[in-house]
């Protein structure tokens, strides 16, 4: 296997470059054979003279060909380097790629701690999220490899022996592996009960009992982390030891991995690790561990290494050495397709006519996503968790891979998104729609970049919970009040989307609300809308901003000193003409209720 460290690119000449090497040898042989046994043979040798000829001249060519093809390299590389440094929410971030056997690829970008400023190097090693679940799903099938008594289609209560394990007795007795590696259980995700750190893939089990399905059995795609802990301790008990043995014997041994590691067992005093950061309320700050249930997210891996896991599942289950690591039939299956993905959210940015190629992933296998990309056949996954994102993605019929890994916010996986596609476009020779400039900035790209503070403020009305009013808090963020409730704004890395957090009497009944989103149109060149996932997450109320002709809403700058903010900002329109009596009398309303929840808060 040759690194990018030790030769930039010549894939493109190897088979040429042997055929023309194995000829000449062949010719000069014969020739050599005449000459030491006397025998007359000039068109051996004028042939032989004349391929050194050639030889030569192709020798020339190939140096020049992987000058251009370094060149190449290098241009990839500076415009990645270019869109990472207006990154400012995400400090480190690694890079490899495969073509044809050969890690053309493999560097660091950024530092892997805020406090040291070390460099990130291609050994830096990220966590890379849900991109253990194709590790999950490998390290299964080898361990069913050798045994009969087990197999994909085997019940999940056979091997807890255990016919009783979920809310319902359908899924309890009838649900299989492959239905877990699938996400076929119609389980919601259930994420947050990982809080608790006395769970474990071991106790995990009694907990998943108490939990409902809300989708259809093997008719929905449910994507839930807690079922490949689940898969963690099933490999545990048919393997007969513990996960990460089980996968350090199994797979990183193998391929050659020597220094992947487990978020379960890391020592971060004693490696090269990037520190995970968060993006809250527009600070990076460090996180903890978030990965213990491992099959589902706690991997830890380097550029050099994942170049191999690549080239692994390239290769049908073989090694760089050519040794049959994983039989090839459980390769195929691995890949093969066992559930629907829905349209995402975040698919709108990667798909025709929002963007000039669509980059589909819409079919599920085990612990790895199917689709394409401008007509070429692809695997991938993304991974997201608290302090890191990845993504890789396979072009198998293409022998080439890409994956990146960083720390950080990457909302919608989009700059993960956009750096695969400006990849594969140079790497596969196809015209790329994608440079430095909208590598920077793509998922602001795709809905316009944040406004100042101005373009945001003023009145948002909804028919079911009523008006609510959003001011400037001086130069730092904004604000926004409906009824006693009051809000600080504070922008998120993704256009127009700003933390929400409550203050005053609001502090003691509202939480901190993740998400207000605003939206922008185009055609008017306006914010139109905000959408408060926080008020109900199962269907965001959408409040509609009202400006009437020649209305302009005032800057009302610190709030702190209008103890609701309602009041003033509806009632001094100074020299304002109104646009009709019906806005008139709702001002006049607001105007009188609010000034009568101000008098009852201040007596309180």
């Amino acid at each position: 296997m040759v690194f990018y460290d030790d030769i930039i690119s010549k894939n493109r000449l190897t088979t040429i470059d042997k055929d023309f090497t194995s000829l000449f040898i062949a010719l000069s042989s014969v020739s050599a054979m005449s000459k030491q046994t006397g025998i007359d043979c000039p068109v051996f040798g004028t042939v032989s003279d004349i391929m050194m000829i050639v030889y030569s001249f192709f020798v020339i060519f190939s140096c020049i060909f992987v000058t251009f093809c370094s060149v190449d390299i290098i241009e990839i590389e500076n415009e990645i380097q270019k869109s990472f440094e207006c990154r400012s929410n995400n400090p480190g971030m690694t890079i490899s790629v495969m073509k044809n056997n050969q890690n053309i690829l493999a560097k660091g970008f950024g530092v892997k701690n805020l406090d040291t400023n070390e460099s990130v190097t291609n050994q830096t090693l990220f966590g890379i999220a849900s991109l253990s679940k194709a590790f999950a799903a490998t390290i299964l099938v080898k361990v069913l490899e050798n045994q009969t008594r087990f197999n994909l289609n085997t019940r999940v209560a056979d091997i807890f022996d255990n016919d009783d394990l979920f809310s319902d007795s359908l899924r309890s007795k009838y649900a299989t592996l492959e239905d877990l590696l699938g996400h076929r259980l119609g389980l919601p995700s259930n994420n947050k009960i990982r809080y608790d750190t006395t769970l474990t893939w071991e106790n995990l089990i009694q907990r998943l009992k108490h939990l409902e399905f809300h989708g259809e059995f093997r008719d929905s795609f449910y994507y839930n982390n807690l079922l490949y802990g689940l898969l963690t301790r099933i490999a545990e008990i048919i393997g007969k030891d513990n996960w990460e043995n089980l996968v350090r014997n199994n797979l990183y041994g193998p391929l050659g991995m020597v220094s992947s590691d487990f978020a379960t067992t890391v020592d971060p005093s004693a490696i090269d690790l990037a520190s995970g950061y968060y993006d809250y309320f527009g600070a990076l700050i460090p996180v903890p561990r978030w990965a213990l249930l491992c099959g589902s997210g706690c991997i830890m891996t380097n550029a050099v290494d994942v170049a191999k896991w690549m080239m692994f599942h390239l290769n049908g289950g073989k090694n760089q050495n050519g040794r049959q690591v994983v039989d090839n039939n459980l390769m195929t299956k691995i890949h093969k397709v066992t559930n629907h993905i829905p349209y995402t959210s975040s698919a709108k940015y990667t798909t025709r006519p929002k963007v000039p190629a669509t980059f589909s992933a819409d079919n599920y296998a085990m612990g790895w996503k199917l689709g394409y990309y401008k007509g070429y056949k692809i695997l991938t996954h993304t991974g997201s968790t608290y302090g890191y994102g990845a993504m890789l993605t396979l072009f198998p019929d293409e022998e080439f891979g890409i994956f990146t890994a960083l720390t950080g916010d990457d909302p919608g996986y989009l700059y993960r998104k956009a750096l695969h596609m400006y990849i594969a476009d140079n790497i596969l020779g196809e015209n790329s729609w994608l440079n430095s400039t909208s590598l920077c900035s793509f998922a602001s790209t795709m809905e316009k970049p944040t406004k100042s503070l101005s373009y945001y403020t003023g009145m948002y009305s909804n028919p079911a919970y009523g008006s609510l009013v959003v001011t400037k808090r001086g130069n730092k963020g904004l604000n926004v009040a409906i009824g006693f409730a009051e809000f600080e704004l504070y922008a998120k890395s993704k256009a127009n989307s700003f933390y929400g957090k409550a203050v005053g009497t609001a502090a003691a009944s509202s939480v901190t609300l993740k998400t207000f989103t605003f939206k922008f149109d185009k055609a008017k060149n306006a914010i139109t809308h905000l959408i408060v996932p926080g008020f109900e997450s199962n269907d965001p109320p959408v409040f509609v901003k009202y400006v009437p002709t020649g209305l302009k809403f005032p800057n009302i700058g610190d709030s702190s000193t209008d103890s609701i903010g309602v009041r003033k900002v509806l009632c001094n329109f100074d020299n304002q003409k109104w646009h009709s009596v019906a806005f008139l009398i709702h001002v006049l309303v607001m105007c009188i209720t609010s000034s009568s929840l101000i008098m009852t808060w201040r007596k309180q």
